[in-house]
């Protein structure tokens, strides 16, 4: 795990942002993202072609 992201989950866990998992929501396991997605694809005004997988490859992308 890379030494920037260690300290953020560090710092994170100290505020009581993540308490028990990286990825949660109300304390809870954060399981599925395509639920919600969705609707935060529609708000954000994103075509039906945005998917988790199109964001990580996108990400990867910018990453090189």
């Amino acid at each position: 795990m890379p030494a920037r992201l260690l300290t953020h989950l560090r710092r994170w866990k100290r505020l009581g942002i993540s308490k028990t998992y990286v990825v949660e929501h109300n304390g809870k396991l954060v399981g599925e993202v395509n639920k919600g997605f969705g609707v935060i694809v529609t708000k954000a005004g994103l075509g039906p072609d945005v998917t988790p997988h199109v964001l990580r490859h996108t990400c990867a992308t910018w990453l090189m």
